[in-house]
């Protein structure tokens, strides 16, 4: 039994239910809204299967000596209940 299949076992259950929450947010809302509608629709339900979740993070970056804000996308993981 190779080491790494829980590790892959785990990987599919979380990303089983992060593609489910994104089809049902699809489903839902139809096509045609803003960006930002959809977003926030995956935003909570994600956290109905406590997904910490948090989206538009800005960074601040330098090139040249330049400061830079950039609006970044999504960092979520997940927490045991």
């Amino acid at each position: 039994m190779s080491s790494f299949k829980p590790i892959l076992e785990k990987l599919d259950f979380y990303a089983r239910k992060i593609v489910h929450a994104a089809y049902q947010v699809h489903s839902t809302l139809g096509p045609g809204l803003l960006e930002s509608m959809y977003e926030t629709a995956m935003a909570v339900e994600l956290a109905e299967l406590s997904f910490f979740c948090r989206d538009k993070l800005q960074y601040l970056w330098f090139t040249s000596g330049n400061p830079y804000k950039v609006d970044c996308g999504w960092i979520f993981g997940w927490m045991n209940r």
